[in-house]
């Protein structure tokens, strides 16, 4: 659900901001989540976040030389609320009880926004963003996916029994013709020889 998150945007052709109420001191961050979606170079869209028109958070910003087209890019910057003072960066200003996030212009195109989000905490609870990959990390493991898994071996490591398997037949005896033993024969054989005396005794009438 996160990653939806990169998939919209919020630009415009000036600076603007939003207002956020924080109403209880503590420690807080600001997660800002940006994607370059359109430029395919670096130094065409430069901007700058300030917080309270006074902290200037992230400086000159420039996405894709990041990260580059289509990947994701988080800012996290915390921050604390004290006794009516915010605390970006070791400098403190007033705070009245709400944030004001600026997304500044330049003159290299247009500010923008993906997402972003407030909550209560350190940085160590940020889930933090997968590892960039290479495209030649990413064409391997492609290349495993579509590998079929190895077949199992029983035998492996024992190559008489395993070549032993392969001579097993896959079926019944058969007899061998050409290694067929006389018992066939003397039935025949014996039946000729009664044959013998009636042909003589019937030539003989």
């Amino acid at each position: 659900a996160e990653y939806m998150g990169y998939q919209t945007e919020r630009y415009h052709t000036s600076s603007f901001s939003y207002d956020v109420p924080i109403l209880q001191d503590g420690q807080y961050v600001l997660v800002l989540k940006f994607c370059e979606v359109y430029f395919t170079s670096s130094n065409q869209k430069i901007f700058h976040v300030v917080l309270n028109d006074h902290h200037k958070i992230v400086t000159d910003l420039d996405i894709f030389e990041k990260v580059g087209l289509g990947r994701a890019h988080d800012e996290i910057v915390p921050f604390t609320i004290r006794s009516g003072k915010l605390v970006v960066q070791n400098e403190a200003s007033t705070f009245d009880d709400n944030l004001k996030i600026s997304f500044v212009k330049t003159h290299y195109d247009n500010p923008k926004i993906n997402a972003m989000y407030i909550f209560k905490g350190t940085v160590d609870e940020v889930p933090s963003l997968p590892s960039i990959h290479t495209q030649e990390d990413s064409t391997e493991r492609a290349d495993n996916k579509r590998k079929p898994p190895p077949l199992r071996d029983h035998n492996q490591g024992d190559n008489t029994q395993q070549k032993s398997n392969f001579k097993h037949r896959s079926g019944p005896v058969v007899l061998d013709p050409s290694a067929q033993d006389g018992s066939y024969t003397w039935p025949l054989l014996v039946a000729f020889l009664a044959f013998i005396p009636i042909v003589i005794f019937l030539c003989k009438m």
